[in-house]
């Protein structure tokens, strides 16, 4: 977390979202943390309108999806999770599953942000274990990248492990 906020610097990063090129200020709102609230509801925006083009490609079967909007939605749902934590869990959990799919070269910033949710990624486990069982992950199917593909699969072997091994909460007032 970035100490000694400035405070001019949240409205800043209020109108740097707004601009199309905002993976700068998106990685700064993650960066930040909670003093970032703020800017939740245009991170909900853009993760929301993302997800819609996402959704109306797929409806139109495009054959090429756009890969940048994966990574749209890997970062907005990471900084999503850094400012907001559980509150946001579910949603996500979901927009990094599904860009995920969409675009495999996401996997190593995918699997970072259920690492850091750690319970809260519960949901995860069966797309991480659809990744193992894929003879190859996270680059280009033709290419010969052997040390990034062990190093997601090394990833995922832990976070299936860490997942599996985190308790269920106890349910309310049986703390």
């Amino acid at each position: 977390m970035l100490s000694g906020i400035v405070p001019g610097v949240v409205p800043l990063l209020e109108r740097l979202l707004d601009h199309q090129r905002n993976f700068d200020a998106i990685g700064l709102a993650s960066r930040i943390e909670p003093p970032a609230t703020p800017v939740l509801p245009r991170l909900r925006q853009i993760l929301n309108e993302q997800t819609e083009i996402n959704a109306r490609n797929e409806q139109a079967d495009a054959a090429v999806l756009n890969v940048g909007n994966a990574w749209t939605l890997v970062h907005t749902a990471s900084a999503l999770w850094d400012i907001a934590g559980d509150s946001e869990a579910d949603t996500v959990v979901s927009a990094l599953l599904n860009a995920w799919k969409d675009n495999d070269s996401t996997a190593p910033d995918v699997l970072a942000c259920p690492n850091r949710m750690g319970q809260a990624a519960r949901p995860a486990p069966p797309r991480i274990q659809t990744s193992l069982a894929q003879p190859h992950r996270g680059n280009d199917p033709w290419s010969d990248a052997v040390a990034p593909d062990l190093g997601i699969e090394r990833i995922c072997r832990y976070l299936v492990a860490r997942l599996r091994d985190l308790s269920e909460p106890a349910p309310a007032g049986e703390e």
